[in-house]
């Protein structure tokens, strides 16, 4: 086991399967963390008519992928232990991370805002943490079913275990 940031689950995993009509053990349900990049901006945006703005953006940057997303709010992070083998690896380093996210929060200043000059964008925080998807098996086979844990959605219905990650069979998460 192995203590690392996650996103925090939003309810708990026995309120999702009732949602979803599944039932399952708790001790087979296993957890799979994505790797991602959280990033808090303040951006200082002059402009020549209007009054100067302050604004605060976060982001996440998928390590995976390289997709960026603007979140609501920062995300609410918490340390789990949770085993190396349910911990899928990055693709991408910090620095690439930050170089994304900053493109995607230039892009979406500039077409938000009619500034005077560049606007000052500073990283007020970043963290690397995994956002956990529940791998809830399925009785009648050796398949499994995908659950994000911070939206509820089923993101995969009765697909192989191999077909959710080529790293490994996901461990159990430490309740």
């Amino acid at each position: 086991m192995r203590d690392v940031d996650v996103i925090c689950p939003n309810g708990s995993l026995d309120a999702v399967l009732a949602q979803h009509g599944l039932s399952a053990d708790r001790n087979t349900v296993r957890v799979l963390g994505f790797p991602k990049h959280l990033f808090e901006f303040d951006i200082e945006i002059n402009r020549r008519i209007f009054e100067s703005r302050d604004v605060s953006m976060s982001v996440t940057v998928d390590l995976l992928t390289a997709t960026c997303r603007k979140n609501d709010v920062y995300p609410e992070i918490e340390s789990r232990s949770v085993s190396a083998t349910s911990l899928l690896n990055p693709r991408l380093d910090q620095e690439t991370a930050a170089d994304t996210a900053y493109s995607f929060v230039r892009r979406k200043i500039n077409r938000q805002y009619n500034s005077f000059s560049t606007p000052h964008i500073q990283i007020l925080r970043d963290e690397t943490a995994f956002k956990l998807f529940w791998i809830v098996p399925v009785s009648s086979s050796e398949n499994v079913h995908v659950i994000d844990t911070i939206t509820h959605q089923l993101t995969a219905q009765d697909v192989a275990l191999d077909s959710v990650t080529e790293e490994s069979t996901a461990e159990s998460l430490d309740r």
